[in-house]
Order: C-alpha cells, then structure tokens, then sequence
C-alpha cells in the first residue's frame, strides 16, 4: 500500500526510486505497487488530454481568450 501511494503522489520522481531500490522490499511486491500506483496519475493524464483537445474546452478558450 505504502508503494502504491507514493507511486500516486510522486508518479516518475527519481528519488523515490532511488529510495526504494535501496529499501529491502522484495521485487514482486515493488513491482505489484508500482503497477497499481500507476494507474490513477496515467488514467487522470489521459482524461486531462482529453479534455484539453475537446471542443468544449477550445469554445471556452475561445471565448475568453478571443
């Protein structure tokens, strides 16, 4: 759990990789945390990229920004 959250929080920050591959965690368990803390950041990137290519969000653009 604690990997997954620090995956969430801190998405490709090298010192908690460096953290981590110093720590005595076992690989699978780093590797199933990482795999599943990964989602959230990534799904909420896509979902941003989404919206920011909609033609909703040029209308408002537009309308503010002229």
């Amino acid at each position: 759990a604690t990997i997954c959250w620090m995956r969430i929080i801190f998405l490709l920050s090298p010192i908690v990789n460096y953290t981590l591959a110093l720590s005595n965690i076992r690989p699978k368990q780093f590797f199933i945390g990482n795999a599943i803390g990964m989602i959230p950041p990534i799904a909420l990137i896509i979902f941003g990229t989404v919206l920011f290519q909609s033609e909703f969000f040029a209308g408002i653009m537009a309308y503010f920004f002229g």
